[in-house]
């Protein structure tokens, strides 16, 4: 089941608006360009708020869901280990730690938040 497309209304500053789901590499590249804005930073750091979750972990889960893809998440690991590209080197990734860090009013994310982003394959499997 593909989910299409969607964007967020602009905000009250004039911002650009968020693209949610992106579903190619480039798409988040761009997305990921975007947020050398300050403006734009703010805006996603904003955005969490809205997304919800009865903690850190599934905060990150469902902003990270709500900004791209299964498909696209699969191109990716934390440390750009095994071929993969490093997530913790975008501007999404710091954006969504702030932003988690924010909500949860913590000074350090906490581990288990990530943990499911660079062992989601095999806990899944565990799971089933």
């Amino acid at each position: 089941m593909s989910r299409s497309p969607q964007v967020l209304a602009p905000s009250a500053s004039g911002c650009e608006t968020i693209p949610v789901v992106a579903s190619t590499l480039q798409e988040v590249h761009g997305f990921d360009d975007k947020l050398k804005s300050l403006d734009e930073q703010q805006e996603l750091i904003q955005y969490p708020s809205t997304v919800g979750g009865i903690n850190a972990k599934d905060n990150v889960r469902k902003l990270v869901g709500k900004l791209m893809t299964n498909e696209v998440m699969t191109h990716f690991n934390m440390m750009g280990n095994k071929r993969k590209l490093a997530f913790s080197k975008l501007n999404i990734y710091r954006c969504v730690k702030e932003s988690v860090m924010k909500t949860f009013k913590t000074q350090v994310c906490p581990r288990p938040a990530w943990t499911w982003w660079s062992k989601g394959a095999e806990l899944n499997k565990i799971k089933k």
